[in-house]
């Protein structure tokens, strides 16, 4: 049988969750309540989920761009191996194995 509940572990949780505009027992009531939550520990001086993302924000998008860099780059170099130009992949994936994750 088909179903619009997303599968979480052994549990299920209903489509009806996640769109309906019920003031109670949603998720966008439990999103509203954590909102507050912590819009209340923020202005206490006190850190949240959202200010410590936005901390350490810069420097995952810098982690993620250079992954999805490195990630294009192997992919080129496997295209250009697949098609035979081994001149293009030997200096594609001697690029990959410059790249210093430390950069």
């Amino acid at each position: 049988m088909a179903s619009d509940a997303f599968v979480v572990g052994e549990d299920w949780i209903s489509e009806h969750y996640f769109n309906t505009e019920s003031t109670k027992q949603s998720f966008q009531a439990r999103l509203g309540a954590l909102r507050k939550s912590w819009d209340e520990r923020t202005k206490e001086g006190e850190q949240t989920p959202t200010s410590r993302l936005a901390a350490v924000r810069r420097d995952l998008l810098s982690a993620l761009t250079r992954e999805m860099t490195d990630a294009a780059a192997y992919d080129a170099a496997r295209a250009a191996e697949d098609a035979g130009d081994l001149a293009t992949a030997t200096r594609l994936f001697e690029r990959c194995l410059e790249l210093d994750p430390e950069d």
